[in-house]
């Protein structure tokens, strides 16, 4: 009898709650109906009552050296990161000895992630996934004069590391140019700060020279690509759909700035003739010796079409 009492109670209980959840469901229900410019969104699961929110943006942050250990006490640790389309900063922090972490990535709508690995493994994780090797898009580069800190570009991502050899297997910082909107130089101390969306801000140590280098670089890989896009959509007679974001990032900002003058200074033939160019002068380097006065001459014979960026 006693077991059954308490079970009664229980039940009569259980009974009541549910009748107010019920009655405060809705309620809301009936407020949001009203007031539709509060867009939290409820949810009701079947194993509990409970609210979830709608996810807010994190905090604008500055990211700099000086700041690591702050930048550290607000990230997640994490394995086996995959940086996305969403990432705009690969910190390398490994000569931070006072921290056993390697990498901070940093994501435009979430909390950074840290990790053990090192950053040279976090970036070639990412080239794996995408498909196209850091050493396809290097060899571009090398067509083009980039003999090194070569950027990632392929389509609309690009990554661009902060120093490097002739490799991705080396740990630096990569900071994503699709996500950087403008650039400001500090002659005080002269680095680098670069805005990016969601008003984040990036304290890079490079100067404003070899910032607008690597910019040069990245646009000039990007045109190329859009080139070899063009020309295949047009073979099979596609379109491309793309959808911009709200605000161009520096690339598509340069890129629009000399668009009038893209189809009378370089096109998808000049490109073909430039790789032959830069083909027959790599041949010639290598049986007459970097230096030879005859590889002059014989390549003024070669036509070298014009570049819409110098760098």
């Amino acid at each position: 009898m006693i077991v059954d009492f308490q079970k009664q109670q229980a039940l009569k209980y259980f009974g009541k709650g549910k009748n107010v959840y019920e009655k405060i469901k809705h309620n809301q229900s009936n407020s949001l109906g009203t007031h539709p410019e509060k867009k939290c969104r409820f949810y009701e699961e079947s194993s509990s009552y409970d609210f979830s929110a709608q996810q807010r943006l994190i905090e604008p942050l500055m990211i700099a050296e000086q700041n690591i250990q702050i930048l550290l006490d607000i990230s997640f640790e994490h394995h086996c990161i995959l940086p996305d389309h969403e990432t705009f900063y690969v910190m390398d922090i490994s000569r931070f000895s006072a921290s056993p972490f390697n990498t901070v990535v940093f994501q435009l709508n979430q909390a950074p992630l840290k990790t053990t690995e090192y950053s040279h493994t976090v970036m070639d994780r990412y080239f794996e996934y995408k498909g196209i090797p850091y050493d396809y898009i290097r060899l571009l580069g090398n067509s083009i004069g980039i003999k090194k800190c070569c950027p990632y570009v392929l389509g609309e991502e690009i990554f661009v590391p902060e120093k490097g050899a002739l490799s991705s297997d080396m740990n630096t910082s990569w900071y994503g140019l699709h996500h950087v909107l403008r650039s400001e130089k500090n002659t005080k101390d002269g680095l680098t700060y670069l805005v990016c969306r969601n008003h984040h801000r990036l304290v890079l140590p490079i100067g404003k020279r070899s910032y607008q280098k690597q910019l040069n670089r990245a646009a000039n890989l990007a045109y190329i690509q859009q080139l070899f896009i063009n020309r295949m959509m047009h073979s099979f007679d596609l379109t491309v759909y793309s959808t911009p974001e709200k605000e161009r990032n520096v690339v598509q900002q340069r890129l629009q700035l000399y668009a009038t003058n893209f189809p009378d200074c370089f096109t998808f033939q000049d490109y073909f003739d430039y790789l032959n160019y830069f083909k027959t002068h790599e041949q010639l380097v290598l049986i007459l010796g970097d230096g030879d006065p005859y590889i002059e001459e014989i390549m003024d014979s070669f036509k070298l079409p014009p570049f819409p960026f110098k760098f």
